[in-house]
């Protein structure tokens, strides 16, 4: 028998650089209690979720949940392992202003012929404000320079605006431009080097943002590139083809 434990509190960096973790107010454990038998407790102390459930899939798992504490619970064992399509969950959850539920069905997976009272969900705004409505209407269209230190891109930037509405509630509007680079004309920056396929020079195709004018939504995409090639690369850094030459 042997035992571990995780703490996943996330914070900031700290000047030095490291991910202090502090109290463990989110945090897992596990309990070895035989060669393929687990016990896994999970722990949030600071959670915003409502809801219970029950599944099976490859371990036998009770979660509740009641702010600020969520608990997971969960038994992995040959007993409980389950072919591919053969999960199965029953589940009440409270989350994004909806009510979830599962009754002893895959919560991987969905088909019409499911009943909606065994698996669907109650969505507590539509019903009260309507559904969410969106429509945009083109203010502006132009052909775009975006100067950057080593050259100059070319793309089309669209004014326009957006508005997201509901029957019974305001209308929310906001106007917003979007810059597409033309082919061969992507603004590169250097990956964020997370995974294997991210290491390299990576380019911003397209950008949309909040902004009043092109002009400002073409100043959002350089600003947008430079903070990226600063952070990833630091301040030396230059695309491949001119460093290279």
């Amino acid at each position: 028998m042997r035992w571990n434990w995780q703490n996943l509190n996330e914070r900031r960096a700290g000047a030095d650089g490291r991910r202090p973790k502090g109290i463990p107010w989110h945090g897992r454990a596990w309990l070895y209690l035989a060669e393929r038998i687990t016990l896994r407790l999970e722990w949030h102390l600071l959670s915003r979720s409502c809801g219970a459930s029950v599944s099976v899939e490859n371990e036998l798992k009770l979660h509740l949940a009641f702010p600020p504490f969520s608990f997971w619970f969960a038994i992995e064992a040959p007993v409980f392992w389950r072919e591919y399509g053969q999960s199965r969950a029953l589940r009440l959850d409270v989350h994004d202003w909806a009510i979830w539920w599962n009754i002893w069905t895959d919560p991987h997976s969905w088909s019409s012929e499911t009943p909606r009272y065994r698996n669907g969900a109650f969505h507590i705004l539509d019903f009260l404000l309507g559904r969410h409505r969106y429509s945009s209407r083109p203010l502006a269209c132009e052909w775009v320079e975006v100067p950057m230190p080593e050259r100059t891109y070319y793309g089309v930037a669209r004014l326009e605006e957006a508005s997201r509405s509901r029957a019974r509630w305001f209308t929310r509007r906001i106007l917003r431009v979007e810059v597409k680079m033309l082919p061969g004309e992507q603004v590169p920056h250097p990956g964020k080097g997370e995974n294997s396929w991210d290491c390299g020079q990576d380019a911003t195709y397209s950008i949309v943002m909040p902004a009043t004018s092109i002009e400002e939504g073409v100043a959002g995409l350089v600003g947008s590139v430079l903070r990226s090639r600063r952070k990833y690369g630091g301040r030396g850094w230059r695309p491949e083809a001119e460093a290279a030459e």
